[in-house]
């Protein structure tokens, strides 16, 4: 599913033949031969199978049975470049979803002649089966050699399922404006669209916009169909294959991952057990899971705001033994840290942060740091006061502060900045802080590359049965009681 550039085979100081960057492609083999009949009006030249992988299409036209001769035939991507004599095909699909190859008039690409042989090559692939392969053993020897190891660089990916009949009507117009030429933002997300189809969704800006501005560039944040992230060959593919002919020379285009955004959904329910046959965990698993596919369906690509009210409709409709709910939103990311490094970080929550004297709108998980006076201090958390970020630790129900200043915190915009921020070891043992924000609005907004997610994870559920006569246990991150709140 991956595409590599480099077959050079070496020889290490064991004997070992080695080979670095095979590309690797899914699929079966697959030839098709037809002779071609200008006579016939109606002949058609089809792909039998609906599953072609086009992008490893390869046309051949042999001259004839008696003649071996053959001739290279390219897909036709702008016409505006074709003349009578190219050697191009177009592709089209045809009834029952199958291809159909097409070739020129005479005037606009080269006419077969009765007679020639066309030889149509490709691969059938399993659409997104293949996607995060990453063990492969061959099942036969290679060039004769059976002690052969894959090592694998990154997992499979790109694999997609056809474009729907709505894509397609959406993506044609704005495709055909394109053109086949990166000029403006639109063309470059136009093109990335059509001709990298593992792209879920794409944003572009020029570089004039970016933050800090970076001018002779534009940048796109591609969120694939399988995962949170492209690969680096995927982006270095993208950028050197994809765009790399159709982009004006002056500008060079990035590619980037969206910046990811995870809502945090606290909600407590308000139900009488003596309404309903399920219990308080099944209630619970229920609300859990209509929570989460708010997030899937109404969330999950750039520009999809998170509304509030219509999640709190959903959580109240989701069993008729709930009388209500009371829920509370929040805003976190993540970020890797260099350990025992002061370094600078901003973190853009791009939403409005409140202002409440006394008391910290910023939290993170925790992490060991070093005091004022070089003590390492663990179980420390991230905190705001009065716009300064600070670094503290808790003793019973005091917060010690372990470093005054360690960066800023932008009310309005939503940054938060960490100037000085050097921790010694993450608490959990992962690599990544957390930070959270509590918002002043519960609708969230995200900006340009940014896409807002709800994890399961970020899920928490607490359930007062008003009834009286329900379970009190703990399930999953589900409190369970008997009293109001």
């Amino acid at each position: 599913m991956h595409t590599f550039f480099s077959t050079t085979v070496g020889v290490d100081a064991n004997g070992a033949y080695t080979t670095a960057n095979v590309e690797l492609t899914q699929g079966i083999p697959l030839t098709h031969r037809y002779t071609a009949n200008t006579a016939d009006p109606d002949q058609k030249f089809l792909l039998p199978n609906a599953n072609t992988d086009t992008s490893t299409l390869a046309i051949r036209i042999q001259t004839s049975a008696t003649d071996s001769n053959s001739f290279v035939y390219a897909v036709a991507n702008d016409t505006t470049t074709v003349n009578s004599t190219a050697n191009v095909y177009f592709l089209e699909e045809a009834e029952d979803g199958k291809y159909e190859i097409l070739f020129g008039d005479g005037v606009i690409g080269r006419k077969p002649v009765t007679g020639n042989i066309i030889l149509a090559s490709s691969l059938v692939a399993d659409a997104t089966a293949p996607n995060g392969a990453g063990t492969f053993i061959p099942v036969s020897t290679v060039g004769g050699y059976s002690d052969v190891t894959v090592s694998t660089l990154t997992t499979a990916s790109g694999g997609s399922e056809r474009d729907s009949l709505s894509k397609i009507k959406f993506n044609a117009p704005r495709s055909y404006q394109a053109q086949n030429r990166a000029v403006t933002i639109n063309d470059y997300v136009r093109i990335l669209e059509r001709d990298y189809t593992a792209a879920e969704a794409v944003v572009a800006w020029g570089g004039e916009t970016n933050d800090p501005p970076v001018y002779g560039k534009v940048y796109l944040a591609v969120k694939p169909t399988s995962g949170l992230t492209l690969s680096s060959a995927t982006k270095t593919y993208i950028k050197d294959t994809v765009l790399a002919n159709r982009n004006v020379v002056s500008v060079t285009p990035e590619i980037t991952d969206p910046d990811y955004l995870y809502v945090t959904v606290s909600t407590a329910i308000k139900y009488d057990s003596t309404n309903t046959d399920l219990a308080a965990s099944s209630i619970e698993s229920l609300i859990s899971n209509t929570i989460y596919q708010y997030g899937v369906s109404s969330l999950g690509t750039f520009s999809n705001q998170f509304r509030f009210s219509p999640l709190i409709k959903k959580i109240d409709e989701t069993e008729s033994a709930i009388e209500s709910s009371l829920t509370t939103v929040k805003l976190r990311r993540t970020f890797t840290p260099t350990l025992n490094v002061a370094t600078s970080y901003t973190l853009r929550f791009s939403n409005q942060i409140p202002v409440v004297s006394g008391v910290a709108q910023i939290s993170s998980t925790q992490f060991s740091h070093n005091d004022d006076s070089g003590i390492l201090r663990t179980s420390c958390a991230l905190q705001d006061s009065n716009g300064v970020l600070q670094v503290y630790r808790t003793t019973g129900t005091d917060r010690i502060v372990v470093a005054n200043n360690v960066g800023a915190v932008s009310y309005t915009s939503g940054n938060v900045a960490l100037t000085t921020f050097k921790p010694i070891a993450i608490t959990s043992g992962a690599a990544n802080v957390d930070v959270t924000i509590t918002l002043d609005s519960n609708d969230i907004s995200p900006l340009r590359e940014q896409i807002l997610l709800i994890a399961n994870s970020d899920i928490t559920i607490s359930m007062y049965d008003t009834g009286g006569v329900g379970s009190n246990t703990t399930v999953s991150t589900t409190t369970t009681t008997s009293s109001g709140y």
